[in-house]
C-alpha cells in the first residue's frame, strides 16, 4: 500500500472531510460492471476487517464519493479533535469550613494527533443504472496502530518528565507549570488509547490515572502561597488615570487567585507578590456614543529573589450611551479577564522545560 506517515489535526467539530487533505488518495478509473462488488453492501474479501478498517461513500460525482468514505472512515474512528472537560473543586476558606463553594472550570483542549500511514481509495465502482459513484476508503490496521502506539509511548516519556521536573523544582509555580504540563500530555494520552482500542482492540494501560495527576496538581496549587499588592499610583499619558481605586482592585484580584483555587496570604509570608493595574483613558463622545478604552496590566514578582516573572496585558473596551456606563462595563470586562484567564496566565509565567 502506498502512502507515508500523515499527522491528522481535524478543526473543531468534527470537520470530517479535512482528513481529504491528510490521506493518500490512490484510486483508479471507476469500475463500471453491472455486478456491485461485495463491499458495497457488505463485507469485502479483500480487505478482511481482521486486517483493514473500511470506509464507504457514495455520490453522483467521483471526487465527493472518495470524500464520503474518507469522512465515513473517521467516523469509524471516532478520533476526538477538540476534547474539553470541566474540573469542578469545593475550596475550603483558611478555616477549613467549606461554607462557601467556588466553581473552577479549567477547559483544557487538546487534539488527538495520530500518526497514521497507509489510508487509500482502495476501490471505485459506478452503478450503470443509477450512474452514482461508490468508493473504498481503507486504512490497514497493523501500521495506523504502530504509528498510534510511538506516538502513546511519547506522551508517556513526557510525562514522566514533567512528573520530575515538578517534584525536583524549587520554585512553586514551575512546579505547577510542570504538573499541569503532565495533566495535558496523559489527556492528549487518554485520547490516542480511545483511537487505539479502535484500531488494535486494545490499548496499553497508562502508568499515571488523570484523577491522580490532577489530584497532585492542585495539591501544588493550594500550597502555593501569593500575596495581592497594591499599584502605585502614577499619572497615566494623555490624562489617563487608574479605572479602579487600589484597595478595589485587590479585592478584586483576591477572589480572583481564590476563585483559581491559590492561597491568598500576607506579603511576609509569601512566595509571589502579584499586582494588577487598570489604565483608562477618559470617555470619549463619537456619534452619540461614549467610548473608553484602557489596559489592564498583572505583574508577577517571586518574593524569594525579587525578580519579576512575568506580566501580562489586556487591552480592554467599552461603548455605551452614557459615560458612567461604559466605564462600569470596561471595569466589569477587566474582572471577567481575571476571573476566567489568571491561573493560565500564572502558568504561563513559568516554563517547565
Amino acid at each position: 500500500m502506498a502512502g507515508g506517515p500523515l499527522n491528522i489535526s481535524v478543526s473543531r467539530g468534527l470537520r470530517m472531510v479535512c482528513l481529504a487533505t491528510l490521506v493518500t488518495a490512490c484510486a483508479g478509473n471507476p469500475v463500471r460492471d453491472a455486478q456491485a462488488p461485495d463491499w458495497v453492501a457488505g463485507t469485502s474479501a479483500a480487505y478482511p476487517a481482521a486486517h483493514y478498517l473500511l470506509g464507504r461513500g457514495s455520490a453522483p460525482d467521483a471526487d465527493q464519493a472518495r470524500e464520503r468514505a474518507r469522512a465515513d472512515l473517521v467516523k469509524i474512528l471516532r478520533v476526538t479533535v477538540d476534547s474539553r472537560s470541566t474540573e469542578r473543586q469545593r475550596f475550603s476558606d483558611a478555616a477549613g469550613k467549606q461554607h462557601k463553594e467556588l466553581t473552577v472550570e479549567r477547559r483544557i483542549e487538546t487534539r488527538a494527533m495520530a500518526v497514521i500511514s497507509g489510508v487509500e481509495i482502495a476501490e471505485m465502482w459506478r452503478d450503470p443504472a443509477s450512474g452514482v459513484y461508490h468508493a473504498l476508503a481503507v486504512l490497514e490496521r497493523a501500521p495506523a496502530a504502530r504509528r498510534l502506539r510511538e506516538r502513546i509511548a511519547a506522551l508517556d516519556r513526557e510525562a514522566m518528565a514533567r512528573v520530575q521536573a515538578a517534584r525536583d523544582s524549587r520554585d512553586p509555580l514551575a512546579a505547577i507549570a510542570a504538573a499541569q504540563a503532565a495533566v495535558l500530555a496523559q489527556t492528549q494520552r487518554a485520547e490516542l488509547s480511545s483511537l487505539l482500542e479502535v484500531v488494535a482492540g486494545v490499548a496499553p494501560i497508562p502508568r499515571w490515572s488523570l484523577a491522580r495527576l490532577r489530584a497532585d496538581r492542585d495539591a501544588l496549587l493550594a500550597r502555593l502561597r501569593i500575596a495581592v499588592t497594591q499599584p502605585v499610583s502614577r499619572a497615566g499619558p494623555e490624562g489617563s488615570r487608574e479605572g479602579l481605586a487600589d484597595g478595589e482592585m485587590a479585592v478584586v484580584l483576591a477572589a480572583a487567585l481564590a476563585r483559581a483555587g491559590l492561597q491568598v496570604t500576607a506579603p511576609g509570608e509569601a512566595d509571589y507578590l502579584l499586582e494588577a493595574r487598570l489604565d483608562l483613558q477618559p470617555p470619549r463622545r463619537r456619534e452619540g456614543w461614549y467610548w473608553v478604552r484602557g489596559d489592564l496590566f498583572l505583574v508577577l514578582q517571586r518574593v524569594a529573589d525579587g525578580r519579576i516573572r512575568g506580566h501580562h496585558e489586556w487591552p480592554l473596551k467599552a461603548v455605551a450611551l452614557d459615560a458612567d456606563l461604559a466605564q462600569e462595563r470596561i471595569r466589569a470586562e477587566a474582572a471577567r479577564h481575571l476571573r476566567e484567564e489568571l491561573l493560565q496566565v500564572l502558568l504561563g509565567f513559568a516554563d517547565p522545560s
